[in-house]
C-alpha cells in the first residue's frame, strides 16, 4: 500500500504490507446510536491517534477489540 491519505490527509498514515482490521466501529455502546465520542475513543485506544489526528504518546498501549469487546468496554467506562 501506498500513499495513504484519510481524513483529507488530516490523520497520518503509512503504508505497508498488509492490511489488519483492528474493529468495527459504530453503535458501540448499544444505545441505537452511532456516537462521535464512542468511534474517537476507540479510536485512540486501538490506534493510538487522538480525534484532531495527532499521535498520542508512544507508551500508550494499541489495543484489539472484537465489537463485541469494545461495546463491553464503553459499556464500563461509562458506567463507572
Amino acid at each position: 500500500l501506498e500513499a495513504i491519505v484519510l481524513n483529507g490527509g488530516s490523520i497520518a498514515a503509512r503504508g505497508d504490507q498488509a492490511v489488519q482490521a483492528a474493529l468495527y466501529l459504530g453503535d458501540t455502546n448499544g444505545d441505537g446510536h452511532y456516537s462521535a465520542l464512542d468511534a474517537s475513543l476507540l479510536a485512540a485506544i486501538t490506534t493510538g491517534v487522538d480525534p484532531l489526528g495527532r499521535p498520542l504518546n508512544t507508551y500508550m498501549p494499541r489495543w484489539h477489540f472484537t465489537q463485541r469487546e469494545a461495546r463491553a468496554l464503553l459499556h464500563y467506562l461509562e458506567h463507572l
